[in-house]
């Protein structure tokens, strides 16, 4: 199990995003911030986040290139929660990006179950790219790193290890969006790469990582009956319907697939396969009966696990929310057949499409 530091949060460093601030590992602990301290001017700092980061891979997260940075964090111990935090050491003490070792984003979808409340991050959150387990948003990137790295840091073979990386609320609008995403895939994966080294866990995955290219293009609907790319899905009420909607598909069911449709903003549905074992092992946790919240979470969930050949491959749905999203489930409802009947299509597609065996409880 990772240990946590405790500290305060400085007001001045609030506006880095509310996400951050509620950043939590698997186990669920409350990952709190460390207060920010002030750099020196006159100190050339030139490794950053535990000798992680250098100068160059520093400046690819800041437009304006000042003259030097800080980053401010604690020795490093694997098997505790660890945050760092850059900023310039001539511009305001707001930092530049964060890195933490050991935490997980609040992210549901990739990071454990399928939930309703996913589906606006399906819509954002694109896998990292290159051979590895990881996802980008607009101002946030994260990897799982290997299963190793868990025995190594001493924190137990079933305690999954990410490290995250987030960009001050605002700096996303320097760049394009795929400029952006490109910026911070690259400089976790340069601070992956460095951290896992050190603790004897490296992937060559993480030496030879190159972001995708470009992010993948929204598209219409070719195929009324074969919806993301899966012959035989067929999730539009009519053709008529199927005419206005858009479907975005990204990613490897290796790692993480996910296909999205859309008519407008927000989306109307979102799908996800992924045959990672890591992602699978916390979702089997939560489903598990001895897990005191897995009725509750399993009943709020569109998910279900089955076997491809011999793999285990999990399938996710998600649909808007009927309190907190009533005006989108409107729409879904114009456009798309009834929640249990779409998942229902998309486990029978897929199930065809990858040589899949009936589906196990999940």
């Amino acid at each position: 199990m990772l240990h946590r530091h405790s500290s305060r949060i400085s007001p001045k460093f609030i506006k880095f995003g509310a996400t951050a601030a509620s950043i939590c590992i698997a186990t669920g602990a409350l990952l709190t911030l460390f207060v920010w301290r002030s750099p020196d001017p006159a100190t050339s700092q030139e490794t950053f986040c535990w000798g992680s980061l250098s100068r160059q891979d520093v400046a690819q997260l800041d437009d304006k290139k000042p003259t030097g940075y800080s980053s401010s964090e604690e020795p490093f111990a694997a098997n505790a929660l660890q945050s760092c935090y850059v900023t310039s050491t001539t511009e305001d003490l707001t930092p530049k990006f964060g890195l933490w070792w050991g935490s997980t984003s609040q992210d549901r979808l990739h990071g454990s179950l399928s939930h309703p409340a996913d589906l606006v991050q399906q819509y954002s959150h694109l896998p990292l790219g290159g051979n590895v387990n990881g996802w980008t948003s607009p101002t946030e990137a994260a990897v799982w790193l290997p299963r190793s790295c868990s025995s190594k840091a001493g924190v137990g073979s079933g305690d999954s290890i990410q490290l995250t990386l987030q960009i001050r609320s605002g700096q996303e609008g320097k760049w394009s969006e795929q400029e952006t995403r490109s910026r911070m895939a690259s400089t976790l994966i340069k601070a992956a790469a460095s951290m896992t080294r050190k603790i004897g866990c490296s992937s060559a995955d993480f030496d030879s990582f190159k972001p995708y290219s470009q992010i993948p293009a929204w598209q219409g609907v070719q195929h009324v009956n074969d919806a993301c790319k899966i012959p035989g899905f067929a999730p539009f009420r009519s053709a008529t319907a199927a005419s206005t909607i858009q479907e975005r598909t990204t990613g490897d069911e290796r790692r993480i697939w996910n296909c999205v449709l859309k008519q407008k903003e927000p989306p109307l549905a979102a799908f996800s396969i992924t045959q990672n074992d890591q992602l699978i092992s916390e979702y089997e946790h939560w489903v598990s009966p001895d897990n005191p919240a897995a009725a509750a979470e399993k009943n709020s969930s569109s998910a279900v696990l089955i076997e491809c050949r011999n793999v285990k491959t999990l399938l996710r749905m998600a649909f808007p929310d009927k309190e907190s999203q009533s005006g989108d489930l409107t729409q879904a409802k114009e456009h798309l057949i009834p929640p249990h009947d779409l998942s229902e299509q998309f486990i029978s597609a897929v199930t065809k499409k990858m040589d899949c065996n009936s589906q196990s409880p999940g």
